[in-house]
């Protein structure tokens, strides 16, 4: 816990378990020792010590947020080409829009929050900019040393230039879309904290999308 900040935690009741939360940043991390761990580091045996640790989201943030209906899969210009899709079900339609992709194409995502995802398509590398209701945004981050421009054009016709190394592979972007989908979670690590404008423009369309597919 050498990269925690402040910090509690205490005996669970019944149990020979410690149960310990720290923030780092704007995340939260519970770790779990039980009685002789916490007696070795008490004794000054351990000044470190190797244990998993987990993600926990602040009571705060999952206060603001709220479902606004299922998660939206759009590939066109009109609600004829959007449907309200599944988490499980969204690798089959990205896979068969990427089965008809013959040039870099950009097509969005929104989860259950209305948060967004752009995902752009190749046949192998994608890239993924995520502009999320609650103010966040990133973008992939693939394999460094890839310089190489490669231009996304959007349905609207509006274009997206990124170098191959902001591109991940297409597997590994299948997951993450997934994950996002259901909650509009991301896996941090995997994304730095830039996106393109294009894509704080775009997220803005939800209501309207939303609406129409509604009405349908």
């Amino acid at each position: 816990m050498q990269d925690g900040g402040p910090g509690h935690g205490g005996r669970l009741r019944g149990q020979d378990l410690f149960l310990f939360s720290y923030f780092t940043g704007d995340e939260r991390w519970n770790v779990q020792l039980n009685e002789s761990m916490v007696r070795q580091i008490a004794d000054g045996h351990h000044q470190t010590m190797d244990v998993d640790r987990h993600s926990v989201k602040r009571l705060e943030d999952v206060a603001v947020r709220v479902r606004q209906g299922p998660a939206i899969l759009m590939w066109g210009q009109g609600v004829d080409e959007a449907i309200q899709v599944l988490p499980h079900e969204l690798r089959q339609h990205l896979d068969l829009l990427a089965a008809n992709t013959v040039h870099p194409r950009l097509v969005r995502l929104w989860s259950v929050f209305d948060d967004l995802m752009v995902i752009g398509i190749t046949k192998e590398e994608w890239l993924l900019a995520i502009a999320k209701s609650s103010g966040e945004y990133a973008m992939s981050q693939g394999l460094e040393g890839q310089t190489e421009p490669v231009v996304f054009t959007d349905v609207e016709g509006k274009t997206l230039e990124v170098r191959w190394s902001d591109c991940i592979r297409r597997g590994d972007a299948l997951d993450h879309a997934e994950r996002f989908a259901a909650d509009g979670s991301f896996a941090a690590d995997r994304f730095v904290v830039r996106v393109p404008s294009l894509v704080l423009a775009l997220r803005r369309r939800i209501v309207e999308v939303r609406a129409a597919l509604a009405l349908k």
